[in-house]
């Protein structure tokens, strides 16, 4: 007769299958562009996979979640799941996952301070820049400890977009210059994403030209 750890193995191993069946579901109706149903089928596959301790299986249905978010424009709830996704790595001591994630949530961040700038809530903009700053400065160190390079270069091109929208032209100038020479040194030079950091670049050196000078109150960053 089966015992009792049987019993809990088989229990596992099927409510495994079914937070996979789930996900795979969702998947189909997030191609499908049927993103309520996508939706309600990863937040089964994370129900599942919290009660089962499967940490692995919580970060993807997490970030499943959050991209229905972020593709519905829901910033917010997006930015809930890639945090707790960040709480995730840590405990797993995954440094690559944790530099991932607060590069995630320091776009959105980002978008949030660009979006309240714009209509002129001025205090809370500078907070949303200053604390997605803080995520881009904490994933490039963790680049740094890794040796990622590629990581280091996200995160250096992610910090001189929050200086150039703040106005601080030499920051922003600099940081694309750090970012361009790191693509140059992994033989980049050729990809859209250097072509895009010398647009940058350009644009940023005919600003400086015209105007030669900095906006005091961003030095501080």
């Amino acid at each position: 007769m089966p015992d009792k750890n049987d019993f809990d193995a088989q229990l596992v191993e099927d409510l495994t299958v079914r937070a996979t069946y789930h996900n795979k579901l969702g998947l189909f109706y997030h191609e499908k562009g049927n993103y309520n149903k996508a939706l309600k089928n990863f937040e089964a596959a994370l129900w599942i996979a919290d009660r089962l301790g499967d940490l692995n299986g919580k970060v993807a249905y997490l970030n499943n979640i959050g991209g229905i978010h972020k593709l519905l424009g829901k910033n917010i709830d997006a930015l809930n799941q890639f945090q707790e996704i960040i709480k995730i790595a840590k405990k797993l001591g995954d440094l690559t996952m944790e530099a991932t994630y607060l590069n995630r949530v320091g776009l959105i961040l980002h978008e949030e301070g660009t979006r309240l700038k714009e209509s002129e809530q001025f205090k809370e903009s500078l907070k949303q820049f200053k604390e997605a700053m803080n995520c881009y400065k904490t994933s490039l160190q963790i680049a740094e400890q890794l040796g990622d390079q590629n990581k280091k270069i996200i995160s250096i091109n992610n910090i001189a977009g929050i200086y150039n929208e703040q106005g601080n032209y030499p920051k922003a100038m600099k940081n694309y210059e750090d970012a361009l020479e790191l693509l140059a040194e992994l033989g980049l030079l050729n990809t859209p994403e250097a072509k895009k950091i010398r647009k940058n670049i350009e644009t940023l050196k005919k600003i400086l030209f015209s105007k030669g000078k900095v906006d005091e109150k961003y030095l501080a960053f």
